[in-house]
């Protein structure tokens, strides 16, 4: 029997998306938690996969040691060392580079907003995981600070100067845009967060968004259809494998 797929999230409305629709669909084995507090973290030991997705975390909760945060740092860092599964998406890609020594900076934003594609690197087109919704695919932006990549990582897109994603070791995947978002969700925030669409044509961008849901909510099903294969195959004494059995190595 699989273990949990957890997907966590921060937000009451705002959530894993694409990504929730995909399990209600193929997966009988997830769960979706709202973490308020630590005590709304699943033990680590009991998870086959975890996907964390929401909007950005101010860089200042970090410098500020936010007792939440330091607990979910501390959770993306065994479940990492596990082998477990993690897709970190928005705040969950900041989770996972402060958890493994890298780095949110407090002055650096990339400000692009709406629609756009994310474009794998050579290595991200050969990944597993996000490779499997094809070299290029649609996503949302939304104003997120700029990271630093863990040591460790390999990068799948963008640049190491402006990262969009990355990997740590064979299992644990961050993406700074939002393939999970819906056009709703974009809504939503864009009500409970007035200040994210000051000065930008917010009727354009929720337009551009409509006009690739198809292609976006098909990338998103891509790559958690992925997930939940390896999540159901997960064993923590075997080495997670490729769909043709042969052991993937670490990088």
């Amino acid at each position: 029997m699989a273990g949990l797929l957890a997907l966590l999230k921060h937000h009451e409305r705002i959530g894993p998306g694409w990504l929730l629709d995909c399990c209600v669909d193929r997966c009988d084995f997830f769960r979706v938690v709202l973490v308020r507090s630590p005590a709304d973290l699943p033990p680590p030991e009991t998870c086959a996969g975890v996907v964390i997705a929401g909007p950005p975390l101010s860089p200042d909760l970090h410098s500020r040691k936010d007792r939440l945060l330091r607990e979910e740092l501390i959770f993306a860092r065994t479940v990492v060392g596990l082998g477990v599964n993690y897709l970190g998406i928005g705040c969950g890609a900041q989770i996972l580079a402060w958890a493994l020594r890298g780095k949110v900076l407090e002055d650096a934003e990339d400000g692009r907003f709406g629609h756009d594609s994310l474009e794998l690197t050579a290595e991200g087109a050969r990944d597993g995981l996000l490779g499997a919704a094809g070299a290029r695919f649609p996503v949302v932006r939304v104003p997120s600070p700029r990271l630093v990549v863990p040591p460790t990582a390999e990068l799948l897109a963008g640049t190491p100067e402006a990262p969009d994603a990355f990997r740590i070791g064979a299992a644990a995947h961050a993406m700074i845009p939002h393939v999970e978002t819906t056009p709703l969700m974009l809504e939503e925030q864009l009500a409970a967060t007035p200040s994210l669409g000051e000065g930008r044509d917010t009727a354009k961008a929720l337009a551009d968004v409509r006009a690739h849901e198809a292609e976006q909510r098909q990338a998103a099903f891509d790559i958690m259809e992925r997930l939940i294969e390896r999540a159901r195959r997960f064993c923590p004494d075997r080495p997670l494998v490729s769909e043709d059995d042969e052991p993937i190595v670490p990088v």
